[in-house]
């Protein structure tokens, strides 16, 4: 199952620290096991930042894997009112499920592993 029922809207939103930022022209729904996601017009985001050395593994995430680094990026932020970072990681690694087609288990599990690894400082608390 496609966990995208409708195509991604967005513009470019610049660079900030050499890294490219989108902004969404469009709600951006996400269906995953553990619900339903809707990440809101408006909702500025990187598109999965990663170190590079992860890059080197797996490549950019705006090159494969944008889709899916919205919904985790929007996780992570502190809109998030529902789920916790562990559940967020869980979610990115089902959507890039639907990538396995197009790229290796090696580089999807790779994504994973250093959001698992290196994204703790990124994750904001969910809101009391």
């Amino acid at each position: 199952m496609n966990p995208f029922p409708l195509p991604l809207h967005c513009d470019n939103a610049g660079f900030h620290h050499g890294e490219r930022w989108i902004v969404l022209t469009e709600d951006f729904p996400c269906l995953t096991s553990m619900g339903r996601i809707i990440v809101p017009r408006g909702f500025i985001c990187n598109g999965g930042s990663i170190p590079r050395i992860a890059q080197s593994l797996v490549g950019h995430p705006f090159d494969v894997f944008l889709e899916d680094c919205i919904p985790h990026d929007f996780l992570y932020s502190p809109l998030n009112t529902e789920f916790y970072r562990d559940e967020a990681d869980l979610i990115l690694k089902e959507t890039m499920w639907n990538r396995r087609d197009q790229v290796s288990a090696f580089k999807r599990e790779s994504l994973y592993r250093a959001v698992r690894w290196f994204g703790g400082s990124s994750f904001k608390a969910k809101l009391p």
